[in-house]
């Protein structure tokens, strides 16, 4: 199985337009930080991109929904976004997928990696030589999973991967950025990313 993560960045200079549906839209609006608005706005614009590019629908014709979860959805087909300060990601497909973007840098606390990983992650984590990269490649693996489960509660330290679930990651360079993004399936796929422009 083949899933194309798209990925774009958010202009020095964005612009908000309208969206569908209204309650989407509705949303950002009431977003004050305008970083945060942004973000949801083009991971949105993202995922318009994504439906049209692969599935060959507008958005416009799909039934989307908000789950009690807080997590929108469509009939027909599965989806998740993500963002991260300037990079939004979407993800599109027939099968339940997640998908999460981080930027690669020190979390505010010295003791977060204690407070995410299993004793067998920490035995990596002593073990990695980068251990940011692998720090933020875990988390960008958890919230994945975590949106490929839809669930309620996001329970990072119990999140691993299970049986008959799959998850490729990528590291992006935008800048002086640095990004991972993951994406989550319960088929095992290649995942190839596209970049898209606004």
């Amino acid at each position: 199985m083949n899933i194309k993560l798209y990925v774009s960045i958010i202009p020095d200079e964005p612009k908000i337009g309208e969206l569908f549906p209204k309650e989407r839209m509705d949303e950002i609006n009431e977003t004050k930080n305008s970083l945060a608005r942004a973000q949801k706005y083009y991971a949105w614009k993202t995922l318009e991109y994504a439906v049209r590019d692969r599935l060959r629908l507008s958005l416009c014709d799909v039934r989307l929904e908000k789950k009690e979860n807080g997590r929108w959805c469509a009939h027909g087909f599965d989806f998740s976004i993500s963002h991260s300060s300037r990079l939004v990601a979407a993800v599109v497909s027939e099968s339940p997928v997640g998908v999460d973007v981080e930027e690669v840098k020190m979390p505010r606390s010295k003791e977060f990696y204690k407070k995410i990983l299993p004793e067998n992650e920490l035995r990596e984590y002593d073990l990695a030589v980068d251990k940011t990269d692998y720090l933020i490649r875990k988390w960008t693996e958890k919230e994945a999973l975590f949106k490929l489960r839809d669930l309620s509660a996001f329970l990072p330290k119990k999140t691993v991967i299970e049986e008959g679930e799959y998850t490729k990651s990528e590291t992006l360079q935008s800048g002086a950025e640095k990004y991972i993004l993951t994406v989550a399936s319960h088929e095992n796929f290649k995942l190839t990313v596209g970049t898209v422009e606004f």
